[in-house]
């Protein structure tokens, strides 16, 4: 059956053939031993693993087919918070986390004997820096560090997160300001003056932010956030468009890494990025492609092919 891994782990594959004359033959067409039924694979991008068989005649071929799909996952980011400045010593701050991608089922860990809590709490008598790990459920870990100031210091400003997304989608930027004194003051490129920014970008755009403390001193950050355009393209190539004769459809989409093919008539339709198609009936047919970027952003297109009946000479 097609089946979904997670984590890196492996699947066997396996199949039965009867029937036929003598001694059958198995062709894979990928990652499993030609002349055997079975095989564990593990591969690392969703993968359709076909079977060939053929018997001792030789005339008869029969396939048959399963798909190992592989999840993508964003990666998997954490922020810990706030960088903060104090002007006492061990003036109480709490510590806490913005965790996201990965394979949820999260476990945390704070440096400095913290513990494993969302939040820490500390009351640094001085400048001090502490780290955070996060591991996912699959042990994929990362880690950030958060740092208390004791006395001023610049202020910072950071845009969270750096991303991409599909044309038509929208996210929303945060500008996460640390150090400083006295309180910020924010102002994004367009005017705004909230933490958060809401964007829609027709195209892979930068974004700013400057903030102001108290003390007057601003800095300022920037990010990009790049805007995926799959395109959906294909054509096809024989130099007879009849009934009962195969045509090659050839995929010319950009950055694809999915297909889903209509072809206009009951059972025709396709997952592969290229097709050899036979109509069994002459007729106008609107031939449909959408495909899929590796961030799930989408794009279709159509054509119309002119089927002509078959000519018969007699």
């Amino acid at each position: 059956n097609d089946t979904t891994l997670t984590c890196g782990d492996s699947t066997h594959v396996f199949a039965t053939a009867t029937g036929g004359y003598q001694t059958l033959y198995y062709d894979w067409n990928t990652g499993i031993a030609d002349s055997t039924l079975d095989g564990w694979v593990s591969p690392l991008a969703n993968t359709t693993y076909v079977l060939t068989v053929t018997d001792n005649c030789g005339v008869v071929t029969e396939t048959i087919d399963m798909t190992v799909s592989i999840p993508i996952l964003a990666p998997l980011e954490v922020t810990a918070i706030p960088d903060t400045v104090v002007f006492c010593p061990e003036s109480p701050v709490q510590l806490g986390m913005v965790v996201t991608g990965g394979q949820p089922g999260y476990a945390y860990q704070w440096s400095g004997g913290l513990g494993s809590g969302t939040t820490a709490n500390v009351a640094p008598p001085y400048d001090q820096s502490w780290w955070l790990t996060v591991t996912d459920l699959c042990g994929t870990s990362t880690t950030d560090m958060v740092t208390v100031t004791v006395d001023y210091d610049t202020v910072q400003v950071e845009i969270a997160p750096d991303t991409s997304i599909c044309q038509g989608d929208e996210i929303i930027l945060y500008a996460l300001p640390s150090l400083g004194w006295g309180g910020y003051a924010l102002e994004w490129n367009d005017g705004s003056i909230a933490p958060a920014l809401l964007v829609s970008p027709a195209d892979t755009t930068t974004y700013s932010v400057i903030v102001t403390d108290g003390c007057q001193i601003s800095n300022n950050d920037q990010t990009v956030v790049n805007v995926n355009i799959p395109v959906a393209d294909f054509t096809w190539y024989g130099d007879v468009y009849v009934e009962d004769f195969p045509i090659l459809f050839t995929d010319l989409s950009d950055h694809a890494v999915s297909w889903s093919w209509d072809f206009d008539y009951p059972g025709l339709t396709s997952t592969e990025r290229n097709n050899l198609i036979t109509w069994p009936d002459s007729g106008s047919y609107n031939v449909m492609l959408a495909i899929a970027d590796y961030l799930g952003c989408v794009d279709t297109i159509w054509q119309t092919i002119l089927i002509q009946p078959e000519m018969v000479f007699f």
